[in-house]
């Protein structure tokens, strides 16, 4: 059980490292990677933050609609025995309650704006 998870982690690792790497890439070439460009950056993301908040909601419900599908093809990919890959899947409900509150209190701000 141990070694699965530890390679769902890793992989899940792996991929941040990418998408970070190749945002660090695209903020070179677009030579945003100043102070005045960064600011630029923030400025994007403020104007498009429904357009981001849609696509992050859109994922979830791609990745949890497919999630037996899913973790069958990721089972395959790293050789999960079925006891694993059953677990992972009896899983779903449990992670997805924890990506709608991470949504709410940290990508929407819910706390803060409760706090204020």
């Amino acid at each position: 059980m141990m070694k699965s998870m530890g390679k769902f982690l890793l992989l899940t690792v792996g991929l941040l490292l990418v998408t970070g790497f190749f945002m660090y890439f695209f903020l070179k070439l677009t030579g945003l990677d100043s102070v005045e460009g960064l600011g630029q950056v923030q400025l994007f993301f403020e104007q498009q933050k429904w357009t981001f908040t849609a696509f992050r909601v859109s994922l979830l419900i791609l990745v949890f609609w497919k999630w037996d599908a899913f973790i069958h093809w990721l089972s395959g990919l790293f050789k999960m025995d079925n006891d694993d890959r059953n677990n992972i899947i009896s899983q779903r409900w449990p992670i997805m309650g924890w990506f709608v509150f991470f949504e709410l209190v940290v990508n929407q701000n819910l706390l803060g704006y409760l706090l204020n």
